[in-house]
């Protein structure tokens, strides 16, 4: 194949990799992903604001001070004129509540007195709610003194977004007096996203025919112009004087967020209202005040709350309960900064997406060095990162998880093209050995690959098998997929096991497995690791008991284990186009006796005595004797595996070592005795039954000759 035609492949690979992701990101799949990327990037490079913009805030510790002082919430309007009045005291550009008041207090004084402080303050702005179902309002009150804002262009971008929620056709205006007292309004609607978190806003909003500015527009245009600035909207870009904002098609624009100022939450100087209020206290006595007016000198003031209580948090990308005032500080610093955020065109982002991800796929295709591959799938996704990080330097909104995740869709279909064209030998290695060899085998299989020649060699090895008791009894009472359903779980949990100590899984045979140990790769430790997962294997079972009872229908399940060690035929056994990698041998048919034998004792693992003396001291458990297994005339001396070596063995294990003893030694009736007390050892019982059927010659020879498999 020459260095060409992989190239293009793997470009064309890119591009249906990238144009799946596109189409997925088109549909909003990964908006929640971007935004987390973008808060990202907003929180690592907000800078820092110097404007002349101050908040003041009816905090925690105001609440707690008007508490002090008798004041109980919601606190008497009369309140509110005290913090004009200290605001008039010097020249503020502007004063902005972004506070509700729409109802009257009936038991609660101060809304004439507000109302009469809100008309001496001509640059005072008041807030109003605008949306689609909230509130009574369906038409401007008579009696308001705002003038419509001129917005050139408007009527024309309602007509190309009809749905757009700029526009609003319910509105909730202040109580009347205090409504016809003010004379500018401002809307506080933000847009949160899915996510819930608040990115953008409405810069303008329209009801009844009349444009209405955002809080802190209105606060920028009556603090900044002698007269209103021209406004218009020129495609979807929203002009106001010489600020431009790109609008999109919902009529929002994104927030440029900035930076918290040293030991604050906030990025702005904030005052708390109950300082506010104490210090006009103290000028109106006489007395030094705690702050001076002149801190509000020539500054445009905002006032909210952002005490928890009173519910106007709002999740940002710089935090995740942000005062509503401080999003409208931020609104108000982007408009007198000129900072604008923007999305770039779509275009742009899928045709950067589209030849990004055919390069990198491409790249990879050509194969290589696994050093190669690894530096080429890096840089492909390092890229994507660094462009959005630098187009938001550029106050761009890039977005960072499409055109990652279409990297990475197109760096994984590559290199799945590079595995499909791998060698034949190493495509079969992986098909034929994948059922039952863990990964690491496999890979140790795939550097010498002669060992899987067409044939076998007699071999050493340690081999187990498994069967379930009772299981045809149980599977008549099931239904086949529940039959299924239990089948399944049963082998995974055994295979799993398995697996996880680099045995081989030979077959499985209906309800039983077929393992071995020591090939295809020499294991030294064979036999210990087909023990160790015998003993696993059972435990695993015990945790899951009511587990498999459930899916068995109430009968319980237990699986039987035998394992031998001895030599065997073991390799590719078959014909070229179909063979399995198996065992034949009569050891391996003893193994499944013992497996077998398991029911005349009542245990769940046997193990030869071969089995056995390759364990080196690493489990417990108990001699059974010799068993003289069907088909085969040689008796077998067997072990019950029971424990770990650093586990103390079962007290009843410890009495039928100790009875076994004493059928050695000619004491069969004081053995039986003892085995009798031993009630709950189920192996004890056996031994029991078997002793009373022998007479005296047959129990010095102490051969069990098992009549069935």
């Amino acid at each position: 194949m020459s260095s060409l035609r992989p190239l293009i492949f793997g470009a064309l690979l890119g591009i249906a990799a990238a144009t799946i992701v596109l189409g997925l990101a088109g549909l909003g799949l990964f908006d929640t992903f971007e935004g987390f990327t973008y808060d990202m990037r907003v929180r690592m490079m907000a800078p820092p604001v110097d404007v002349p913009v101050k908040i003041i805030v009816l905090d925690q510790g105001s609440l707690d001070a008007g508490d002090a002082n008798g004041w109980t919430w919601p606190w008497s309007r009369e309140v509110y004129p005290y913090l004009i009045s200290f605001c008039r005291r010097t020249s503020v550009k502007a004063l902005a509540f972004d506070v509700y008041f729409t109802e009257h207090h009936a038991d609660v004084p101060g809304d004439s007195e507000f109302a009469a402080a809100v008309e001496g303050m001509p640059n005072y702005i008041g807030a109003l709610i605008a949306s689609a179902k909230i509130g009574d309002a369906r038409k401007w009150p008579a009696g308001t003194a705002q003038a419509p804002l001129k917005l050139a262009g408007l009527d024309a971008w309602l007509e190309r977004h009809p749905d757009a929620p700029m526009k609003m056709t319910a509105a909730v205006f202040p109580y009347p007096e205090l409504a016809k007292a003010t004379r500018t309004y401002g809307h506080v609607r933000s847009a949160p996203e899915g996510d819930s978190v608040v990115r953008r806003v409405f810069p303008v909003q329209e009801f009844d025919g009349r444009a209405v500015p955002r809080l802190a527009m209105a606060a920028w245009i009556t603090g900044g112009f002698a007269a209103p600035p021209a406004m218009s909207i020129e495609g979807d870009t929203l002009r106001i004087g010489d600020r431009a904002l790109q609008l999109d098609d919902q009529g929002t624009s994104l927030l440029h967020f900035y930076k918290p100022r040293d030991g604050s939450d906030y990025a702005f100087e904030v005052y708390a209202l109950a300082d506010v209020l104490q210090s006009e206290f103290a000028i109106a006595e006489g007395k030094e005040p705690k702050l001076s007016p002149e801190v509000f000198k020539d500054c445009y003031v905002l006032f909210g709350f952002s005490a928890p209580g009173l519910y106007d948090l709002k999740a940002t990308p710089m935090h995740p309960a942000m005062p509503g005032v401080e999003l409208q500080a931020t609104t108000l610093a982007n408009l007198l900064r000129g900072d604008t955020m923007s999305l770039p065109p779509g275009a742009a982002v899928a045709v950067m997406t589209l030849l990004w991800s055919a390069l990198a796929a491409g790249a990879v295709a050509l194969g290589g060095k696994w050093w190669r591959l690894t530096m080429i799938a890096v840089v492909a996704l390092a890229v994507p990162v660094a462009i959005g990080v630098l187009m938001y330097r550029a106050s761009y909104w890039w977005p960072i998880v499409s055109p990652l995740i279409a990297a990475a869709t197109a760096v994984t279909a590559a290199i799945v093209f590079i595995y499909t064209t791998e060698s034949k030998q190493r495509r079969f290695i992986r098909s034929a050995f994948s059922r039952y060899l863990s990964n690491d085998v496999i890979e140790r299989l795939l550097k010498d690959p002669d060992q899987l020649k067409l044939g076998g060699e007699v071999r050493e090895l340690t081999i187990f098998f498994s069967d379930v008791k009772g299981f045809s009894s149980i599977s008549e009472r099931l239904s086949p997929s529940s039959i299924t359903a239990l089948l399944n779980d049963l082998l995974s949990e055994i295979a799993q096991i398995i697996q996880s100590e680099a045995g081989t899984l030979d077959k499985y045979m209906g309800d039983g497995v077929v393992a071995f140990w020591n090939a295809p790769l020499e294991q030294p430790d064979h036999a210990v690791r087909a023990v160790r997962a015998a003993i696993r294997c059972q435990r695993r079972f015990a945790e899951r008991e009511e587990h498999f009872r459930a899916l068995a229908g109430g009968h319980p399940v237990e699986v039987r284990i035998g394992i031998n060690t001895g030599k065997v035929l073991v390799g590719n056994l078959g014909s070229p186009e179909r063979f399995d990698y198996s065992v034949m041998g009569d050891d391996a048919n003893l193994a499944a006796r013992l497996e077998g034998a398991n029911k005349a004792f009542g245990t769940h693992i046997l193990a030869s005595l071969e089995t056995w003396s390759r364990t080196n001291g690493q489990f417990k458990g108990r001699a059974l004797g010799r068993v003289m297994v069907v088909g085969r005339e040689t008796p077998v001396q067997i072990v019950e595996p029971l424990c770990f070596a650093d586990e103390p063995l079962p007290a009843s294990a410890l009495k039928f070592i100790a009875a076994i003893a004493m059928v050695g030694e000619g004491r069969v009736e004081q053995a039986i005795a003892q085995l009798e007390s031993l009630t709950d050892d189920p192996v004890s019982a056996a031994f029991v039954n078997y002793l009373r059927t022998l007479d005296p010659k047959q129990v010095v020879d102490g051969v069990w000759r098992l009549t069935s498999k």
